[in-house]
């Protein structure tokens, strides 16, 4: 039963694995267009993969997933918009709701 039990948490290590390769891959080419047009310093990186709830010491593989965070364009009803208190917001036009975390952390946490 352990056995079972084991293979069946390898065989899904595995699978995230293979999820998050797969998006990187298919990532790359933008990532790299916008980074070169602006590129991001360790400092936003980090910040941007604590939000996503990567440790980037014990995970760098997923150090791609921060970057998207930064160079994805938003969806095209949300906007970004600063509160009074200086703190960044996203606001979506069509519902009329707003968000304090980017509407894409959602997306690039079920990949990790």
């Amino acid at each position: 039963r352990e056995r079972r039990a084991r293979a069946k948490r390898v065989e899904r290590a595995r699978e995230q694995r293979d999820k998050a390769r797969i998006a990187e891959v298919s990532t790359r080419a933008l990532r790299l267009a916008r980074l070169r047009l602006r590129p991001r310093s360790c400092v936003e990186l980090m910040i941007a993969a604590r939000s996503l709830g990567i440790n980037l010491s014990a995970r760098p593989d997923l150090a791609f997933l921060a970057e998207l965070l930064l160079v994805m364009p938003l969806p095209a009803s949300w906007r970004e918009m600063r509160l009074e208190d200086g703190r960044l917001a996203y606001h979506n036009s069509i519902t009329s709701t707003s968000e304090a975390i980017h509407p894409l952390c959602a997306v690039a946490a079920s990949l990790i």
